[in-house]
């Protein structure tokens, strides 16, 4: 709470001109978070996260509930809640894309 009260605080002198914004306050980062942020296999992390956008934007795009959307990919339901908000370190990459290649290849024809 002490640190959103200090961000309005910031936010205020900042609008008031009181504050310039520092332009050194941050870092370009590389086309990879997950290098960023030092993990080990970025590269199949920003894969999977990908890959998971995509399967994402077909089930919205289709308007398929997570039960459809397993019986399409060949997953559980459970699975499919667990990877949509992010918890994929259990799929392989390889499964990732054996899940989402019918949904993507339907999704373009």
């Amino acid at each position: 709470m002490q640190r959103i009260e200090q961000r309005l605080r910031e936010a205020e002198q900042i609008a008031k001109g009181e504050r310039l914004m520092n332009k050194r306050n941050y870092q370009t980062g590389s086309r990879n978070v997950f290098q960023d942020l030092g993990l080990p296999n970025a590269g199949e992390h920003l894969v999977k996260a990908q890959l998971v956008y995509k399967i994402d934007t077909i089930l919205k795009d289709r308007g398929l509930k997570q039960v459809e959307a397993g019986k399409l990919f060949g997953i559980a339901q459970p699975d499919v809640s667990k990877l949509l908000p992010g918890e994929f370190r259990q799929f392989s990459v390889e499964r990732l894309l054996r899940s989402s290649w019918p949904s993507i290849t339907m999704w373009k024809s």
